[in-house]
Parts: C-alpha cells; structure tokens; sequence
C-alpha cells in the first residue's frame, strides 16, 4: 500500500474541501466555474479539483510577493502592491468595485474627461479620427491604418467591460489601465502636432500601429497570465513597455493611494 500517495490525496481533499466553503473565492477571486450535478451539488472531478488547487496556490504565491515587496517599496511604488493585495484579499466585490473603477475614473481625472480606460480611450479614438480626416486623399493606406486603430482600441475597451471579474482580469484591466495612459502621453501631444503638419506621419502611425497591436488588443491578456507567477516577472515585463516601473505605479495612483493609504476620520 503506498501510504505516500494516500496521505497526498488526503491532502487534497481537505485543501478543496476548506477552499469550498466559500465558493465565491473560488468563483470570484479565483476564476473557476463549478458545474453542479442534478442534485444541486458541485460536481468535482479530479481535473477540477487540481485546477483549484493551482490556481489557489499561484494567487497565495502572487500575494505573499506582494507584501514581501511591498514592504521594501516605497510611495506610488508601495501603494501600488499593497493596494493590489487588499484588493484581491476583499475577495469578489472588492475585485469587481476596483476593477469598475479603473475602467470608468481610476486614473486622475473626472470621469467623462478620461479619467478611466473607457475616458481615455474615447479621447485617444477621438483624436485618431481627426488626423485620419486631416489625411489627404493621396494618402489612403494610412488613413485606412487609423481607422484600423481606432477600431482595435474601441474593441479592446468593449472586451475589458465584459471580463468577469476575479483576481487574473484585476491584472489585466490595471495593465491596460497602465498601458492605455502611457499610450495618451504617448501619441495625444503629437496627434495634435500632425493635425496642423502631416510631414513623418507615415512614421507615426506605423509606431502606433505597432504598439496597438502588441499591447493593446486582447493579446495583452494571455501575455498578463503568463506573468502572475510572480511580482518580479510582472513588472519585468511591462516595466520596459511603459519606461519603468515607477510609471506603472503613478499611472493609477489616485486609486491606489486612497486604498493604500486611507484617510483618516475627522474628529469633531
């Protein structure tokens, strides 16, 4: 008899029996569906069963790292971690309240003026629209590549508003929330520049092309999955994208600051 392997499964029984008390974690912060039988019950196969338990433990990973480099952080960059991680341990509607915020007024401005990924790409479309109408007709090729860009822009903001909300999609709108403010600084001023002198538009638009197409399309998902194994390959990651990690922090401070750092009640 190996007793090795029937203390393991023990183990794991128990493990997926404890997570199971409390299904919204495993179906709100985790992301996992659970089918229930004819009789109401969550039918639990051994495929599901694993799958609870890592993604259980890459989140439990993900957060200890958070903390530990919270803790060795500083201002924007410390409020950033620690606010990721009451986020994600306020569990379901922590989630889907943070998530809501950053796609509506989560980055400084007043919603409507794009202050929230919806605002900012509104504007970013906007402005697109204008230069691909400032374009001659001589130049219909990258007229047809603005209008292209605006189009993958308007999809991605329409697909972020239909992710359900658990900690993964938490992940990807706070990247999109980063990459999407980094993409207005990026191209707002000199969208305006080119509305008045077309000479090296040609230039422009294919670096925008470019970057849409890598970063912000749904492709930017499966590349946040591939990188919540740890803090340090996240930012590793987008880091770069953006120029730095403190961009990545100041691009949502107004939220995470208020999480991080809440405010103190006014004695009377």
């Amino acid at each position: 008899m190996n007793y090795k392997q029937i203390n393991e499964n023990w183990q794991t029984y128990q493990l997926v029996e404890y997570l199971l008390e409390d299904r919204s974690y495993v179906t709100g912060v985790l992301g996992i569906e659970l089918p229930l039988n004819e009789s109401g019950q969550v039918s639990l196969t051994q495929e599901l069963k694993e799958q609870i338990i890592t993604e259980h433990l890459l989140l439990e990973n993900f957060l200890t790292d958070l903390v530990a480099t919270a803790k060795k952080s500083a201002g924007n960059i410390k409020n950033l971690f620690v606010a990721l991680a009451k986020v994600i341990q306020g569990g379901a509607e922590s989630i889907k309240s943070f998530m809501d915020l950053l796609r509506t007024k989560g980055l400084g401005d007043e919603e409507g003026s794009g202050g929230g990924i919806s605002g900012q790409t509104k504007l970013i479309t906007q402005d697109i629209q204008k230069l691909a109408d400032k374009l001659p007709d001589s130049m219909p090729t990258f007229k047809k590549a603005l209008l292209d860009i605006k189009q993958k822009l308007t999809a991605m903001a329409n697909w972020l508003r239909s992710l359900a909300p658990n900690w993964k999609n938490l992940m990807i709108t706070t990247t999109i929330a980063v990459l999407i403010k980094f993409f207005q600084k990026k191209v707002g001023e000199k969208i305006k520049d080119f509305l008045t002198d077309q000479t090296g538009v040609e230039g422009f638009i294919g670096e925008i092309q470019s970057f849409v197409k890598d970063h912000l399309t749904k492709v930017v998902g499966a590349e946040v999955m591939k990188k919540l194994t740890d803090v340090k390959s996240y930012l590793g990651w987008i880091g770069p994208i953006v120029g730095g990690v403190q961009f990545v922090a100041d691009a949502i401070s107004d939220t995470t600051q208020r999480i991080a750092v809440p405010r103190k009640a006014i004695t009377l």
